[in-house]
């Protein structure tokens, strides 16, 4: 293996001059790690934040996919409410419109756009008061 070849200082200065060069690159070296550290801190403090906006997207996505999954439990509800009602025949009407209204939530959970045909429909909201008035059925 080859020797390493250093060079000698022969002069006095010279180590004189390299007792204050340690004290120059220390400082340096000093301002340099403080450099990494805040680098360091910002590099953790910009991953916390990723994963946090991480898991607030995946608390959205389930939270989404739930309701999603409850309004098409409500579609096929509804669906076999119009069976039946058209079984009996009594009550086809309102066993349509709750098919229509679950199937618009459906379509608009899936898409983000309710579809057209649903604009001209009632809300859920505002139909349910009118069931319980006395002589609303005809």
């Amino acid at each position: 293996m080859p020797r390493r070849k250093r060079p000698k200082s022969t002069s006095p200065s010279g180590s004189a001059s390299s007792a204050s060069a340690p004290t120059a690159s220390t400082a340096s070296a000093a301002s340099r790690s403080d450099d990494a550290i805040e680098r360091f801190a910002a590099a953790l403090r910009a991953s916390e934040e990723r994963e946090e906006a991480e898991l607030a997207r995946q608390r959205a996505a389930r939270a989404h996919a739930d309701t999603l999954a409850a309004a098409q439990l409500d579609l096929e509800q509804a669906i076999e409410q119009v069976r039946s009602a058209r079984r009996k025949g009594i009550g086809v009407a309102e066993a349509d419109a709750a098919w229509r209204q679950a199937k618009a939530r459906v379509i608009e959970l899936e898409t983000g756009v309710p579809p057209e045909w649903a604009d001209s429909m009632p809300s859920p909201d505002a139909d349910e008061p009118g069931h319980d008035e006395p002589g609303h059925d005809t």
